[in-house]
């Protein structure tokens, strides 16, 4: 599903967030009638510790990180770095 996921980062002084979508749904639904169970991607963070705005289970941290356990029901998530332990 690689070619299927947009990510950018922004940033701005010590503040900054990392938007992960889904895009062009047909291919990876079935035409829209099935959703796919995991999304079988993964995006590489920068520095730091992330907390997820969307869907806040749990922190991520730095490196490589599984789309699927960013994104819920929607395929949108917004990670904000944290300045916990900074």
């Amino acid at each position: 599903h690689r070619g299927h996921i947009i990510a950018f980062s922004r940033e701005w002084k010590a503040q900054q967030a990392v938007v992960v979508a889904g895009r062009h749904f047909g291919p990876v639904t079935n035409g829209g009638r099935d959703w796919p169970m995991a999304w079988e991607a993964t995006i590489n963070l920068p520095t730091g510790n992330y907390d997820q705005v969307l869907s806040p289970a749990a922190d991520v941290r730095t490196g490589t990180v599984a789309v699927s356990r960013l994104f819920g029901p929607v395929p949108l998530e917004i990670l904000l770095r944290s300045n916990r332990g900074l």
